[in-house]
């Protein structure tokens, strides 16, 4: 292919006013010219403290931010850090830029190497530097040698068992404690978390975070809570896994898999709550609902132990083959609050969902997971006319389509293609599509995601090298919610 084959886009008949493309833009080459680079100081040491190093940065071009980033073998991640411009080289041609690179205590020891170095202009535009390409002074300047003792290793847990054998979750709440012992060689645990394994579906976290209770972050005991509310279930819990992590993210993970014994178990040993909730009441939408988005279900609920938590719903269009819908309601948080009010939301549009909908069947749930199910309200003829007899005859209307750039070079990178419909409609635009085809007449589609109220968008990448010639959209169209479409070829 020629060096400077470009690509051409262009629009089919669509009359002129409907084309309201921005004006091209010249884009550059995606690699960045570092001209210079410098640390201070090249040589560190953190075994007992972390160290921060200046850097010095000189790229050709004008570039408002770069980011940057250092690497070393066995490290566990990278070290990130921007940098900020200072002002301009002699000449005028590059931009000068300064940052900071923070070490951290027992940082690995060697020489830590730059790994990225990206900078982005006024307009966004990132151009990042191909390491692979730097000379071996510049590789030389950026290099910095961490000479003290390094953290090589994750970690270690030791003697991990609860507190107690069993707890009781009546008449009170309860927490139980998980003690264990966390050492680091160098640089000293920095958390730890626990999670809970248990046969029961409960409605609440059995994970936890954990604190330092004695020693230090070298050795030291640490200690996790676990609150379970009133009425938990009567059944055992078993840790599922306790993770810990240094201050250089090392982290080690005590589970099923790693431990050499069982892992630890405790026991709820008072009654738990068995009985489901009472739905004192429900109330549905006046039909024909006519003039509303949605399909409300509003319950009033009961329950004397552990308290009201959730319901859900089903409802179908009755004669469609549509598939009947699922809904859940707005869940209540707090632990034991016997009586609730609780609304269930369908989004029904009374153009698109125009029929009648029935109510298939209700369930609500407490706090221990008990529920109680209303079945067979079909047969109870539930059911709400929705939309009676609006009907939307109108398609949307398409003010303009546009798509940037006009040119584009995918000789050495891929390339971007944004497309824009302006687009309005009485009862709402569901999407919009549009599709391109390629020289040898492959369709590339766009999907349009919604921006705003009247604005679709979409991006197609090009890939490296395609096709050089006249890429040409054939097809534009948008569809409202009551599946009414304006369509341009």
């Amino acid at each position: 292919a020629a060096t400077t084959a470009a690509l051409f886009l262009a629009l089919w008949a669509l009359p002129p006013a409907q084309c309201d493309i921005p004006p091209p833009v010249i884009l550059t080459s995606p690699f960045l010219t570092l001209q210079s680079f410098a640390v201070f100081p090249a040589t560190i040491n953190t075994t007992f403290e972390e160290a921060v190093v200046s850097v010095g940065v000189s790229v050709l071009g004008n570039f408002s931010l770069c980011e940057a980033s250092y690497t070393i073998p066995r490290a566990p991640s990278n070290l990130f850090f921007s940098l900020y411009p200072t002002g301009f080289t002699q000449n005028g041609a590059g931009t000068m830029f300064s940052g900071r690179v923070g070490f951290p205590r027992a940082s690995t020891n060697g020489y830590w190497a730059l790994a990225s170095l990206q900078c982005t202009n006024a307009s966004n535009f990132a151009q990042t530097v191909l390491i692979s390409s730097l000379t071996n002074p510049i590789l030389g300047w950026s290099t910095i040698f961490q000479a003290g003792v390094g953290d090589l290793l994750a970690p270690t847990i030791t003697n991990v068992a609860f507190a107690t054998s069993s707890f009781s979750t009546l008449p009170d709440p309860a927490t139980v404690q998980l003690l264990f012992s966390a050492s680091d060689d160098v640089s000293g645990v920095s958390s730890c978390k626990a999670s809970l394994n248990t046969i029961t579906n409960l409605p609440y976290s059995t994970a936890t975070s954990c604190a330092l209770k004695s020693g230090s972050p070298l050795l030291g005991l640490w200690a996790c809570d676990f609150v379970f509310p009133r009425f938990t279930p009567p059944t055992n819990f078993t840790l599922l896994s306790l993770t810990c992590v240094d201050n250089l993210q090392r982290a080690v993970v005590y589970d099923d898999s790693s431990s050499f014994s069982a892992m630890p178990v405790i026991t709820q040993t008072a009654l738990g709550d068995t009985d489901p909730p009472i739905i004192v009441s429900y109330r549905l939408p006046t039909s024909p609902l006519t003039s509303s988005s949605f399909f409300d279900i509003t319950l009033n609920v009961y329950d004397a132990l552990t308290g009201v938590y959730y319901c859900t719903a089903i409802i179908f269009k009755r004669g469609s083959p549509l598939p009947a819908r699922s809904a859940t309601s707005n869940t209540i948080n707090s632990n034991h609050i016997p009586r609730g009010t609780l609304t269930i939301t369908f989004p029904l549009n009374v153009f698109a969902d125009a029929g009648n909908w029935t109510v298939s069947s209700i369930a609500c749930y407490d706090r221990a997971m008990n529920a109680n199910s209303l079945t067979n309200l079909a047969a109870a003829n539930h059911t709400v006319i929705v939309g009676g007899n609006t009907v939307d005859t109108t398609p949307p209307t398409i003010s303009s389509f546009t798509f940037f750039p006009l040119r584009i070079n995918t000789e050495t990178a891929p390339a971007n293609i944004q497309v824009w419909w302006n687009v309005t409609d009485n009862v709402g635009v569901r999407y919009c599509e549009a599709t391109l085809v390629t020289p040898f007449l492959e369709p590339l589609p766009f999907i349009g995601t919604l921006v705003n109220a009247t604005t679709f968008t979409a991006t197609m990448p090009l890939r490296i090298a395609s096709a050089p010639g006249t890429y040409t959209f054939v097809e534009i169209f948008c569809t409202d919610i009551a599946d009414k479409t304006t369509y341009y070829t």
